[in-house]
C-alpha cells in the first residue's frame, strides 16, 4: 500500500494557516486508524487530526511550525496490524524540535512570540489591508432590559433551565435589524457579495489564548432560551478547547462584548469576510437629559451602554450602517417582555 498524506484541512472562512501545536504520537510510532495524532491551532480554534489509516507515523512538520491550509504535515506508512507491536522507529530527517526562547537582563526580558500569536497577527493585518473599515457609535438606555431581567429571571430559569442573560436580547435585536438591512448580513467572496437568507451570528468568546468566534446558526429561528443555552455551550467549549471546525464556519455577522472585561468604549475589528461587527461595552450609570410629552426637560440617572458598529465601507454605505445601528438601539430600548418566552424571536 502507498503512503497516506496527512494534510491541513479547511479550518473555516478567512483561516489560511495554522500552527502545529502538539503531536500526540511520536515520529516512527505505530498508530491506528481513528487515533488522535495531532493538534492544530489557528487564531480561532484548536483542531484535532485523526490517523486516516493504520500504519507508521512520519512527521513532516514539527511542533511550533506554521503551516498553510492543504500543506502536508505528516504521512502514514501503511502496514499490517498483525504484528501487534507498537515499535517506535528512528525519527525521520524532517523532525525538528523548536523551543520558545527567553532572554533575561537585570530589569527586563524578551520573549519570543508564539507561532499562534504570529498567526493571529497576520490574520488581523490581512483583514485590515483588504477591507475599508469604518465605525459608527451610539449609546443605549438599558433600563428596559434590566427591568425585564429582574422581573422574569426566576420564571425564565424555572421554565427553560437556563439563565436569562443580556446576549439573547442583543442577538434578537441584531437579527431583526439584519432582516431589515440584508447588506449587513452578507459576506464577501472575491469581488462578489453573497447575501444570506438566514442569520448566523458569530459570538466572540474569551479563552486563555485569546478570543474565538463560534457561530450560532439560524438565530432567526431561535427563541431567547435556545440562544442562551447555545451560548452556555459555547462558553463551556471555549474553556475546554473542544471547538470543532464546523463550529467556526459560516458566520454572517459578529457580536463581541468588551464589557465583560470592563471596556467602556472601543472599535471592534471586522471578522472578514463578514461586512459588519457589533461591539458591546460595560453598563455605566450616567446622567441623561430626558424630555417628557410636554417638552419639559429633566435629568435622570440611567444605565447606559455604548455600542460600536464597524462595517466594510467598500460595500456598506454609511447611511445604512447608521440606520442599522439605530434599528438595533430602538429594538433594545423598546423591548417587548413577552418575546423572551416565545419559541422564536421573529
Amino acid at each position: 500500500m502507498s503512503n497516506i498524506s496527512i494534510d491541513v484541512p479547511n479550518l473555516g472562512e478567512s483561516i489560511g494557516e495554522a500552527v502545529v501545536a502538539k503531536w500526540l504520537a511520536k515520529d516512527g510510532e505505530l498508530v491506528h486508524k481513528g487515533d488522535t495524532i495531532l493538534e492544530l491551532e489557528s487564531d480561532k480554534a484548536n483542531v484535532e487530526i485523526h490517523a486516516p489509516e493504520t500504519g507508521i507515523l512520519r512527521v513532516k512538520a514539527a511542533a511550533g511550525n506554521t503551516v498553510k491550509i492543504g500543506n502536508q504535515v505528516g504521512e502514514i506508512q501503511a502496514t499490517s496490524e498483525t504484528s501487534g507491536t507498537s515499535e517506535v522507529l528512528p525519527p525521520s530527517p524532517e523532525t525538528v524540535v523548536k523551543e520558545k526562547k527567553m532572554f533575561l537582563t537585570d530589569s527586563e526580558w524578551v520573549e519570543e512570540t508564539s507561532p499562534l500569536e504570529q498567526a493571529m497577527a497576520r490574520t488581523l493585518l490581512k483583514s485590515r489591508q483588504k477591507t475599508v473599515p469604518a465605525t459608527t457609535y451610539t449609546d443605549i438606555d438599558m433600563s428596559k432590559i434590566i427591568a425585564i431581567r429582574v422581573q422574569h429571571k426566576e420564571d425564565f430559569k424555572e421554565r427553560f433551565g437556563v439563565k436569562l442573560g443580556y446576549m439573547s436580547f442583543f442577538c434578537a435585536a441584531v437579527t431583526s435589524a439584519l432582516r431589515e438591512f440584508p447588506i449587513m448580513n452578507a459576506r464577501i467572496h472575491d469581488n462578489q457579495i453573497i447575501f444570506n437568507k438566514n442569520v448566523h451570528l458569530g459570538i466572540a468568546v474569551s479563552r486563555e489564548k485569546g478570543l474565538v468566534v463560534p457561530v450560532l446558526r439560524n438565530v432567526n429561528r431561535m427563541g431567547h432560551a435556545e440562544i442562551e443555552k447555545k451560548i452556555d455551550q459555547m462558553t463551556e467549549k471555549a474553556s475546554q478547547g473542544t471547538f470543532d471546525v464546523a463550529d467556526l464556519r459560516g458566520g454572517t455577522f459578529t457580536i463581541t462584548n468588551g464589557g465583560i472585561f470592563g471596556s467602556l468604549f472601543s472599535t471592534p475589528l471586522l471578522n472578514s469576510p463578514q461586512v459588519g461587527i457589533l461591539g458591546m461595552h460595560r453598563i455605566d450609570y450616567r446622567p441623561v437629559a430626558l424630555k417628557d410629552e410636554n417638552g419639559v426637560m429633566r435629568i435622570e440617572i440611567r444605565p447606559m451602554m455604548y455600542l460600536a458598529l464597524t462595517y466594510d465601507h467598500r460595500f456598506v454605505e454609511g447611511k445604512f450602517a447608521v440606520q442599522f445601528l439605530g434599528r438595533v438601539k430602538a429594538s433594545l430600548e423598546q423591548q417587548d417582555e413577552k418575546i423572551i418566552f416565545q419559541s422564536t424571536i421573529e
